[in-house]
């Protein structure tokens, strides 16, 4: 919407006669938009508003046009204050100005204030009965502004006893506008004599409540701020009391206050201060790396004089599965019948799940009592020389060692024929399977020598194939 410079309704003069001791209240209506600000004037000089001259604020929105004047209320009057009284309206746009100028006569008059009379007016004869004279409603301690401080959905009541001739009429405001048009459609309220009782009040009922009397010959004024106390609560509503993560790990409690006043939160851990009060919160509590040492229980507590809200949460931290260096070599050679014992000193938060492999397969064998950390083997067979691996698994992570066993085999020779006949000048083959842990070393003999196979002994030439086999191969020249 566009600008609208002020407007003041009605003449730009008006002519206000008043008695001594009365009230006399000076309208300015304001239209103009953005707002205006108002300023009054005395006889050209600023009006410094104190214990006999007040301003009520009056504001309406119709049409997008936002509507704001002020009246001035002149009460118990002097003939000091006779005058010229300028109210000047003024924006970025321009300005507008209304003079009202007040005469104020030492005797009353016949008529209801606040009234204009014509200079010319006659008094009343003596001796004939006249109707009594207005008085201007004063509210009791309207000079006190009241604070009430309300629990979340209970009540209160507003005073306002008013004096006045003729008895003045009373008028609720919220925050300068008309109660029903302030408040949610919630809050129920009703009127007990000259009190305002207000029910069912939520946060949104926090304000500014004023009591307006007014009759004939003027205004009075209380103003009520309420308070509506709204006990803490804790976001967000759903969360994990059980948070566990990994050592070394960031992590998050959530733990976010709200509340009327505004609540100050403060942590605990195991029943201890942690954290002290504070107003500047953000999401909850943060610990960038955690350590074995931060597991346990986090309180976070949030309390204002409506109340305490808590919150706990169980940390723990998780410690990866990790393998303590064993006494036993990663390799072992051991002799049939002998007790093979493996361990593997896993450790970690929770404690890890230890399992053994051999070659790659989970071990089962009835003949092995392999339960957690030590694999014990009584009396190891070659079957059982093998590639052993100790497995610890947790939430944390998982970790392993292996062990490279070996049994020891005594060499053994096949069965074979012992005598050979054979064809001059041909050639003839010796065999000699053998077998052994670890793998033997063959040796030859001839009538009681031995024989180097690399080398030609005498007129023969010899070889030896893998398995210890021995060639003739013939005769070699002299």
């Amino acid at each position: 919407m566009g600008t609208v410079p002020p407007r003041i309704a009605g003449p730009n003069l008006e002519q206000v006669t008043a008695i001594v001791n009365s009230s006399v209240s000076l309208p300015c209506d304001v239209h103009a938009h953005p707002s205006p600000e108002v300023t009054w004037y005395k006889d050209s000089q600023a009006l410094a508003l104190g214990e006999k001259v007040f301003f009520l604020p009056e504001s309406s929105v119709a049409h997008g046009v936002v509507s704001r004047g002020g009246r001035l209320q002149l009460s118990r009057l002097r003939r000091a204050q006779a005058g010229t009284y300028t109210c000047v309206a003024e924006n970025a746009q321009a300005e507008a100005r209304k003079d009202f100028v007040v005469a104020v006569l030492g005797t009353s008059a016949f008529c209801t204030l606040p009234c204009a009379l014509p200079p010319s007016q006659a008094l009343p004869p003596l001796g004939l009965t006249t109707a009594p004279a207005a008085v201007a409603p004063q509210i009791r301690s309207s000079g006190s502004m009241q604070e009430h401080s309300v629990l979340e959905g209970q009540e209160v009541r507003l005073d306002c006893e008013a004096d006045g001739q003729p008895p003045p009429e009373v008028a609720w405001l919220k925050d300068g506008g008309p109660l029903g048009q302030g408040v949610g459609p919630h809050l129920r309220f009703y009127l007990d004599g000259s009190s305002l009782v207000l029910k069912g009040l939520m946060a949104s009922d926090s304000g500014a409540y004023t009591c307006v009397a007014h009759n004939a010959a003027g205004e009075d004024a209380r103003l009520h701020t309420v308070n509506v106390l709204v006990p803490p609560v804790l976001e967000p509503a759903e969360f994990q009391n059980d948070v566990t993560v990994v050592r070394g790990s960031p992590v998050v409690l959530p733990c976010e206050a709200q509340g009327s006043p505004l609540p100050l939160v403060s942590w605990m851990k195991d029943g201890e201060p942690l954290l002290p009060q504070s107003l500047e919160q953000g999401s909850g509590l943060q610990l960038e790396t955690v350590g074995a040492g931060d597991s346990g229980t986090y309180s976070c507590v949030a309390m204002s004089e409506a109340g305490e809200a808590r919150r706990h949460f169980q940390l723990t931290v998780m410690d990866p599965p990790h393998i303590e260096d064993s006494v036993h070599p990663a390799e072992l050679l051991l002799t049939p019948g002998a007790p093979l014992e493996l361990h593997c000193d896993a450790r970690g938060t929770p404690s890890p799940n230890i399992t053994w492999h051999k070659d790659g397969q989970p071990l089962i064998s009835q003949d092995r009592k392999g339960a957690g950390q030590l694999l014990l083997v009584e009396a190891v067979q070659v079957g059982d020389a093998g590639l052993y691996t100790c497995l610890a698994q947790s939430p944390a992570g998982e970790v392993e060692k292996s062990f490279r066993v070996r049994i020891q085999e005594p060499p053994a020779i096949s069965p074979s024929p012992s005598n050979l006949t054979l064809t001059a000048h041909t050639p003839a083959s010796l065999p000699c399977e053998v077998s052994g842990s670890p793998k033997p070393l063959v040796v030859w003999w001839k009538d009681g020598q031995k024989l180097d196979l690399r080398l030609q002994q005498g007129a023969y030439r010899y070889s030896a194939g893998p398995s210890g086999r021995m060639r003739h191969l013939g005769r070699g020249r002299a």
